[in-house]
This record gives C-alpha cells, structure tokens and sequence, in this order.
C-alpha cells in the first residue's frame, strides 16, 4: 500500500497494535540492501516473492561454498556442503519466514571469513586479515538490516571468543595482541556504522517504552 502511494520508506504503521514506527521496528528490514526486488515493476507479487527466496537460497549457498574453500576443502565437499546446507530443512523451511532465511544466507560468508581471520591473525597477515574483518563486518550488517539481530549477535559473540582465544594463546607477543583487539574493534565500529540507519531509529522508538521508566506507578 505505501509502496503503490510512492512513500518507499514508511514511517508510520497505523495498523499494527496502536500504530508503530516502521524505521523503529527491527523486523522491518526496511533499509536491507536486497528489499527493492519487491518494487520490480514486471513481477507480480508471488513471483517478487519467488524470486527473493531463491536468491537467498543461492546465497546461502554461495555462502557456504566461501567458507568450504577457506576451510581448504576439495571440490566435492565443498559442492555437498553447499547443496546439503542451501537445501537443508532448517534453511528451506524459512521461506515462511524471510527474516530468518535472510540472515541464515550470510552466514557461510561470516564464518569463512572467520576461519580466514584466525588463519592470518595466526600468521600475522595484515592484508588478509583486513580483507577478512570487512568480509565478516558486512555479513553481519546484513543480518541486522534484514531484521535477524539475534543470529548476528549469536555469530559475533562466537566471533569474539575465538579471536580472544587465537590472539591470548601461549606465546602470542604483545604487538599480536594489541593487533587482534584492534581487530575486533575495527570490525565492531564497522558494523556499527553499516547498520546506523538500522539501529538509531530502534534505539529512538524503544525510548517511548515504559520500560525505560525509572518509576512504575503500580495497578490499583
């Protein structure tokens, strides 16, 4: 309906609950890179819909066969994990639910850029661990701009813990240290700048919530 009226970026839902901010609401994806496939103006809206579940499917695949490759698997594996994971029940099945399809197709891509990261971390390669770092950051920014934060939250929380256990190893001398926490502070400013549109807006809208109220007054 917004769409058809021209208003591409709704601010107001008057339909949901006592009406919501759409920039405010998480779910909405409103900013996510991908959204404009359902404005194609020769699709109708079932095949608009077709059409971003397979691309997400193809994704997810891709995602998969990137971190197959980093993980320095043969051809044959890597062609396996791709069909097995793109096709699998729990990926599939989210076509009744994009939100999670979204964020299940990034996450070959985050975590091949992880296995990636440890290795150059583990060698001191700057190159490739800033190449790794943008790869990782942007994977997850997708996660968050398609309305999933949770799954974001969830790969970046296994993210940390396995640098901070790579760069405070045994013998890791100080400069190797100082180097992965600047790492992990590169990647978090960089998520934090890509997924500003996403998260500002939530963070405005969740102020009007009682719940941010020092004082209750009780139900009499």
């Amino acid at each position: 309906r917004c769409a058809s009226a021209g208003e591409y970026f709704p601010l107001w839902n008057r339909r949901e609950g006592l009406g919501n901010s759409v920039p405010g609401q998480v779910s909405s994806a409103l900013y996510y890179p991908l959204r404009p496939i359902w404005f194609l103006p020769w699709l109708s809206l079932p095949q608009r819909y077709a059409l971003f579940v397979v691309l997400h499917i193809l994704v997810a695949a891709t995602g998969i066969g990137f971190a197959a490759r980093r993980l320095a698997l043969n051809k044959t594996a890597a062609k396996f994990a791709m069909v097995s994971y793109a096709l699998s029940c729990p990926v599939l099945f989210q076509q009744y639910n994009l939100i999670y399809l979204c964020s299940a197709a990034w996450i070959g891509f985050c975590f091949g850029s992880l296995s990636d990261l440890w290795r150059a971390q583990y060698h001191e390669q700057r190159l490739a661990c800033g190449r790794s770092i943008v790869i990782f950051s942007l994977s997850i920014s997708m996660m968050i701009l398609c309305g999933d934060p949770h799954t974001a939250v969830n790969c970046g929380i296994l993210a940390a813990a396995g640098i901070l256990l790579l760069i405070f190893r045994g013998q890791t001398r100080i400069e190797s240290r100082m180097r992965g926490l600047g790492f992990l502070l590169s990647a978090a400013t960089l998520i934090a700048l890509v997924t500003a549109v996403r998260w500002i807006p939530a963070w405005r809208w969740s102020q009007h919530s009682n719940r941010v109220e020092s004082t209750v007054t009780p139900f009499l």
